[in-house]
């Protein structure tokens, strides 16, 4: 049995909103929209990590029981070592509103999650990481949104629903429309991230539709084996990250810009810190 920890409920939503983010912003507003309420946040310390795993413990353990419950309450595995852990954070709360993890193989000991858990699959794809160096391999896992980040199926304005929603009275309205933003600037995140640290090569495991939107962001994303059932129909999908610029729709590519500066600016600052 192929062990893979997804995350269905995002998709659903997520795919039904890109589309309106598509069309609904202006080049330009896209950025200043997610720029007012919403920030990424490079992971650089322990208390960064562990914020991230409790969130992942919240949504993969605790929300959707993918993954059995800890003591600590923060999920956590070996790959975490060799990742690069990203954040996106509500402004005026400061609360996590939403995390990823790029798992880099920075040798042949450094294993991908699709190398570990899809063994049987990899046989069977077009593209394995096997194909490309090793120190250019990355794996995007782990993705979480917070759940008070995520809308009630009932609430008034549509966005990323889910039974166990946010309060919409904590949120203006136009913070309300900038929450669908917050998985796809984990997206965009992840994959400055894979520019910096010269990661070309990434893989991800993800519903088929789910890969089609994103496409429509930029995303290159190229389906590389059969489709299998796990909480879901998944497949697995390789992206060259260093294309995925120039596909951008002009509001995305802004908003793109605008999340790599951030990141690179706290990375740089770490970087002379130390």
């Amino acid at each position: 049995m192929i062990k893979y920890a997804a995350y269905s409920p995002l998709v659903k939503p997520l795919v039904k909103s890109i589309k309106n983010l598509v069309v609904s912003y202006k080049a330009n507003q896209l950025s200043q929209h997610f720029n007012r309420y919403l920030a990424p946040v490079a992971v650089q310390n322990s208390e960064g990590l562990a914020v991230s795993q409790q969130l992942r413990h919240l949504v993969y353990c605790e929300e959707m029981n993918y993954l059995p419950l800890e003591s600590d309450k923060t999920e956590k595995d070996e790959m975490d070592h060799h990742s690069y852990h990203c954040l996106i954070q509500h402004t005026s709360s400061q609360d996590c509103a939403g995390t990823v993890r790029i798992v880099h193989s920075k040798n042949e000991s450094d294993l991908l999650p699709i190398e570990v858990h899809c063994k049987e699959l990899l046989e069977q794809c077009d593209i394995k990481p096997s194909d490309f160096p090793r120190d250019q391999l990355g794996e995007i896992s782990r993705l979480a949104v917070n759940p008070r980040f995520r809308r009630r199926k009932h609430d008034k304005y549509q966005g990323l629903a889910t039974e166990t929603g946010i309060d919409v009275n904590r949120f203006t309205k136009k913070e309300l429309r900038t929450f669908p933003l917050i998985a796809v600037g984990l997206y965009l995140s992840a994959g400055h991230i894979c520019r910096m640290k010269n990661i070309d090569h990434i893989f991800v495991m993800m519903e088929p539709r789910l890969a089609k939107k994103l496409r429509l962001l930029g995303f290159p994303l190229q389906q590389i084996g059969p489709v299998i059932q796990f909480h879901g129909m998944r497949a697995p999908f390789y992206c060259k990250v260093s294309d995925m610029v120039d596909r951008m729709p002009a509001g995305f590519r802004k908003l793109y810009h605008h999340l790599g500066m951030a990141l690179t600016e706290q990375l740089d600052h770490d970087h002379t810190k130390k």
